[in-house]
């Protein structure tokens, strides 16, 4: 069976294949020609077994395991749902007709919310599992942040695991499968501010992408990524060994359409909305080989890293061995993200707030002139919006619903005067945005002032 989706792809493989190869076999190059299966099966002989087991198998089946038909039958209980439902105690429930266009998703919560409490106030905790993982399988983590938090935490199976239907070709179609999770949920009135993607492991990933999704439609979700790499490409490459058979997979992974970039899709979510943790003794995911952790530059971090290797259970009977280097365990990691991020005041502004607000959204949205116009400014682009370059509209978005609303919470003050910070860093001689942003500055200060003790600072780590 093919792993590559089109002849030209599998073409370009096989001879990456054969290149690499080649020195160790000596031979192949006189038979490329002739027939590349031919050659890269007496390569593959040549090198060992895990080589011909991991080029004999669909790739969508190797990373993502739990897809796999004789790996289904042999670790998939489709019964254990139904026991879980018939313990009153775990408050768990299905959820029906969630869909994608390629797959109807196996999904189902566990609600210790109140439920008093309006669907808008409500907080939603929504996981990414591993690749090897079903969604029945976690529900004693899922139950312990529902309690926790008073929450409702979501669990689905991605196409093609457990009882979802269809396949995952592509990483875009798990990642389809959590925005369908999301949408259901905003469909029904829940701010996106009060839902938290949480991903593990291959779940890390397919979670950064879908929250920088839904971020740049300006649907500000919360990401924890948890035990992830920063490319699928770079995690396969140390799998294999590196080298010449390492250099193969990677290649492979990126022509297969499976490479997922989760740095990229990473920096594009905003500071405030974002947090992840590694396992120090991670050997599946080195933290400094191809985790998240070493392309942020935090290897070192003694907050974020936990002292427990890749599928350690940080919810088993072993949890509260598996702490961070202060002690914190990493089970209370999430915990502390969860209860700062859903805890979450409001301060409505006051009249003179919300002219300086009104007086931001204009200096952003004035239109210049070139000719006879008596303006600070000569140029047919906006200085303001020229100053923030690509995030002008994100910041433009911002105030416009701080505005409307005539309020704004501490994730939202953060997240602007983040903004303005990077405004100042940039520097700037244009009398336009030095009354922007000394405006700016001034309405800050004074939601900041009034909102003491009310919000405490959202803690930002500088470099992520």
């Amino acid at each position: 069976m093919s792993i590559l989706g089109s002849n030209k792809d599998e073409r370009a493989v096989k001879e990456a294949v054969v290149q690499a190869i080649d020195p160790l076999i000596g031979s192949v190059t006189n038979t490329r020609s002739k027939n590349f299966l031919l050659a890269i099966e007496e390569g593959i002989a040549s090198v060992g077994d895990k080589v011909k087991s991991v080029f004999g198998r669909p790739l969508k089946n190797l990373l993502l395991p739990s897809q796999d038909p004789e790996f289904i039958s042999e670790r998939y209980n489709p019964e254990l749902i139904d026991k879980l439902i018939a313990k009153p105690e775990l408050k768990i429930s299905r959820i029906q007709g969630i869909k994608t266009n390629r797959s109807t998703l196996f999904t189902y919560q566990t609600d210790f919310s109140n439920p008093n409490t309006p669907i808008s106030e409500k907080k939603y905790i929504i996981h990414f599992n591993g690749n090897g993982t079903f969604a029945n399988q976690i529900a004693d983590e899922m139950v312990h942040e529902a309690k926790t938090h008073n929450c409702v935490v979501i669990n689905f199976d991605y196409p093609g695991v457990g009882e979802s239907t269809g396949k995952s070709e592509r990483p875009k179609h798990m990642v389809d499968a959590g925005l369908a999770q999301v949408k259901r949920l905003i469909n029904m009135g829940v701010p996106p501010e009060n839902i938290i993607l949480k991903g593990q492991s291959i779940g890390g990933g397919i979670a950064t992408l879908t929250a920088a999704k839904l971020h740049s439609k300006d649907q500000k979700v919360f990401l924890y990524n948890q035990r992830s790499f920063s490319k699928t490409s770079k995690t396969a490459k140390h799998m294999l060994g590196g080298g010449a058979l390492g250099k193969i997979a990677a290649f492979g992974i990126k022509r297969a359409g499976w490479e997922i970039d989760a740095i990229k899709s990473w920096k594009k979510i905003p500071e405030a909305y974002k947090d992840f943790c590694f396992g120090s003794k991670d050997t599946l995911i080195p933290p400094g080989v191809c985790g998240l952790a070493g392309a942020l530059d935090k290897v070192n971090d003694n907050d974020r890293g936990i002292i427990a290797g890749h599928n350690d259970d940080l919810y088993g009977i072993n949890r509260d061995l598996l702490q961070n280097a202060n002690g914190v365990k990493g089970y209370q990691l999430f915990d502390q993200f969860a209860q700062s991020r859903f805890n979450n005041p409001v301060i409505i502004l006051n009249q003179a707030q919300q002219s300086q607000i009104s007086e931001l959204v204009r200096l952003m949205e004035i239109t210049p002139r070139n000719s006879g116009a008596k303006l600070a400014f000569s140029s047919d682009v906006n200085p303001v919006m020229k100053q923030f370059s690509n995030e002008g509209k994100v910041v433009l978005a911002l105030l416009k619903s701080i505005e409307k609303s005539n309020k704004v919470t501490q994730l939202k003050l953060t997240d602007l005067e983040s903004h303005f910070q990077r405004l100042k860093n940039v520097g700037y001689a244009n009398p336009s945005v030095n009354t922007f942003n000394r405006t700016g500055d001034q309405l800050i200060q004074s939601i900041k002032q009034r909102s003491r003790p009310l919000m405490e600072p959202i803690s930002v780590n500088k470099g992520r």
